[in-house]
């Protein structure tokens, strides 16, 4: 499954892409 984030605050962000890629999921840019 791929997730795409998009978040004007880089900070959370960056947290959300952590915790969804340490589950295992792929986030795109």
């Amino acid at each position: 499954m791929k997730i795409l984030v998009i978040d004007d605050e880089k900070n959370i962000r960056r947290t959300l892409t952590d915790i969804l890629e340490d589950e295992g999921y792929t986030v795109l840019d």
